[in-house]
Parts: structure tokens; sequence; C-alpha cells
């Protein structure tokens, strides 16, 4: 059993070192298990793919509270975060855990911290996202 929720906001994961096997972050991601109860709809895509959505979860917001992040991964992650708001795509988020695992594109609602720095970590950073399109989970290979 895990203890922390896995999580990749575009490129970076919410690690101690921002890379897929960095110690996980403590985050915590309100009603994430309401995301596995909706029903699924499988959408074609242009190129001739599918992709799975769920209606209902258009426009759900999933607010997380991440826990204990430096300065230096904190930078890198909101440098990330601004390229994508620059380029007005959606910030694609992979969650994997006990709860669930999704693959969900959506917008930036909002990002702020309650906590303050100390010894370059910053102890909460605040992070909510509105959902577009859930996609069909992969599992990452071996």
């Amino acid at each position: 059993m895990a203890r922390y929720n896995r999580v990749k906001i575009n490129d970076t994961y919410l690690t101690t070192t921002g890379l897929a096997g960095g110690t996980l972050c403590r985050v915590r991601i309100l009603n994430l298990i309401m995301m596995r109860i909706a029903p699924r709809n499988v959408e074609p895509d242009l190129d001739g793919g599918q992709h799975v959505q769920f209606g209902d979860f258009r426009d759900f917001e999933i607010p997380m509270t991440v826990e204990s992040k430096s300065k230096t991964d904190l930078d890198a992650l909101i440098a990330e975060i601004n390229e994508v708001e620059e380029d007005g795509s959606f910030h694609n988020i992979v969650i994997e855990g006990d709860t669930g695992n999704f693959d969900v594109d959506c917008a930036l609602v909002k990002i702020g911290n309650e906590g303050t720095f100390s010894n370059g970590v910053i102890n909460r950073i605040e992070l909510v996202f509105k959902v577009d399109t859930m996609n069909e989970y992969v599992a990452p290979g071996p």
C-alpha cells in the first residue's frame, strides 16, 4: 500500500527532486474518490485514436495541497506551469495511488502558498485545477 499519491504535473513529479525516482512529497487531494464513480464516454480523436471522457467531471475542481517542496523544485514547477499557461494549453496531471489512477487535462485555477520557506523548503503549496478531459490512464512501462 502506497503511503502517498504519486503526482505528475506536466513533466514534473511532485517528489523531493521533481523526478520520478525522488521521494514522494505528501500531496493531499480532496474529492479524488468521486472521480472513480463517473460513467465513461469513449470519444474519437481527430487523429483516429480515442480517449475516455467523463462528461460529469468537466469543470470538476481538483484541489491539491503539496507539503515540503524545495525552492529549486518549486521554481521549476512554476516555470513549467507558466510555459503551459503562455501556450494556452491544458496541464496534464497524472495521479497514481490507492484511491485510483487518473490522467486528466486541466486548467489551472489557483496556485498559492499558506506556508513559509525555512531552510530552502516551503511547507505548503496550494494548487487547484479544473478538469477539462479525463484521459484513459495508462500505467508506465517497466
